[in-house]
């Protein structure tokens, strides 16, 4: 099957940077993740694999996460390729853990709201819940289904 790119962007639009912004990404079953192609993420053995990002990103700035998996079939089940990725914590600039304004990060996949894929709701960064939780947004791939 052929191996794809998934690219997650990632915002702060705080008044702070932010630091050590750990990623969460959920593989749904329409995708087999790979070590080998990914070095700079960890896989949890079932459905989730980790990255942090470690540089600053500074107040405004954006980010781009990029994850690679290989394409299943998976025959009539569209959410077997709808792909999320969220915050699952983030410091500040020294270390400090600080709650978010517009999210709450974690590690529970479906528990935020918005982020309904090609909906008003889907990448908002600006947003307060219900409209996005801009720390989890959804990846719809399209592939002969």
């Amino acid at each position: 099957m052929d191996k794809l790119f998934l690219l997650e962007s990632e915002y702060t639009i705080r008044r702070s940077s932010r630091k050590n912004i750990e990623i969460v990404d959920y593989i749904p079953s329409g995708f087999d993740y790979a070590a080998v192609n990914n070095p700079l993420w960890t896989f949890n053995g079932t459905n989730k694999a980790y990255t942090t990002i470690t540089s600053t990103l500074v107040a405004g700035d954006s980010i781009d996460v990029i994850i690679y998996l290989t394409l299943k079939a998976n025959p009539g089940k569209i959410n077997a390729y709808l792909n999320y990725a969220e915050i699952k914590s983030a410091t500040d600039v020294n270390g400090n853990t600080i709650p978010d304004v517009d999210s709450t990060p974690d590690e529970v996949n479906g528990n935020d709201t918005g982020g309904v894929p090609n909906s008003p709701t889907d990448n908002q960064v600006n947003g307060v819940p219900p409209t996005d939780e801009d720390d989890h947004d959804p990846a719809l791939s399209m592939y002969g289904i």
